[in-house]
Order: structure tokens, then sequence, then C-alpha cells
């Protein structure tokens, strides 16, 4: 079982006490923060950092580390419609992330806790990048693997393009 809680730390705190076998993920809500505009790599590094330090503070680590899975990255970052050069830009800004949680972040929490980069919009795919990044970082890819039903029944192509997308990326791409 996996519970996501958006900057409720407590609630994953709860969930590990109630169910110690759960797993938690933490998103911090930064959608104003986020910032696509081809900046030099140094201004991404210092992105990240303003984004981790916003919510990995003392208070985190000291009443909730212990009961955190998975950090998540910045939401909705990838859409079918941006050009290779806004992909290329977003998973630079990524590798930004990776490398900050890493260096500053990681040496702070427990051995088991993984980095989740940047999810996309439902029903958009992220390019093979982001999936080899995930294997070579050993970081998670955040999705919004919703799935659509009318009426309750679930709608065509839902698998391979909704709820089952990363799965058809994953074999399209050969990266599991």
């Amino acid at each position: 079982v996996l519970v996501k809680a958006v900057d409720r730390a407590d609630i994953l705190r709860t969930a590990k006490q109630n169910k110690p076998g759960c797993v938690t993920l933490l998103r911090h809500w930064y959608d104003g923060g986020q910032h696509y505009d081809f900046a030099p790599y140094p201004v991404k590094l210092d992105r990240a950092r303003n984004f981790f330090n916003s919510f990995l503070d003392g208070t985190f680590y000291q009443q909730y580390a212990p009961f955190v899975d998975i950090i998540g990255g910045w939401n909705e970052v990838f859409a079918e419609s941006q050009t290779a050069q806004e992909k290329a830009d977003r998973v630079e800004q990524e590798r930004a992330m990776i490398e900050v949680f890493k260096a500053e972040h990681a040496p702070r929490l427990p051995a088991h806790v993984r980095y989740a980069m940047a999810s996309s919009a439902v029903g958009n795919s992220q390019p093979k990048e982001m999936y080899q990044l995930a294997v070579s970082e050993d970081c998670y890819i955040q999705d919004h693997p919703y799935s659509h039903w009318v009426n309750g029944v679930r709608s065509a192509g839902d698998w391979q393009n909704l709820s089952g997308l990363w799965n058809r990326k994953e074999q399209e791409y050969g990266v599991k």
C-alpha cells in the first residue's frame, strides 16, 4: 500500500504507526516555484536546493524523516506538447534535483529513502532519459497513472494510454 501526502508528513507518520509495512511518499506543493527557462546548470542546482530546503528542515528531520520512504519532486513536469528542447531542459533540472538530494539530504535521511523524480501530467509520457536516470541514479519516476471509467466501464485504451502508460514506455524504451 502506498500512502501519499502533500505537505502533511504527520499523515505519513500516522500511516506507518498504523500499518508499518506501508510505503509513504511526501510531496511538497511547490508549483509556483517550478521554473523552466533553459537556465544554466548552477541555477538549476540553486532551484533544487531551494525546493528541498523549503520543506526538508529541522522539523522534518526531527519528527517525520523515519516515517517517509520517498521524497517526491516537482509536479506535472512533462507533457506531450513540449518540444525536445523543453523536455531536455526538464531532464537537466532533474539531474540537478538528484545531485542536490543525494549530496545534501540523503546523508541525513534513513538509508532506505529514495527520491521520486518529477511527475508527468495524466496521459503524458516522460522521455527515455528519465527512465535511464531512474535506473542509473536509483530513483523512482512519478507519474499520474489514473484510470478512466465511464458509467462503470473502463475506457478503451485506458491501460495503454493512461493507467499503464508507464508500462508501455518501459517496453518501448527497453528500460525497466
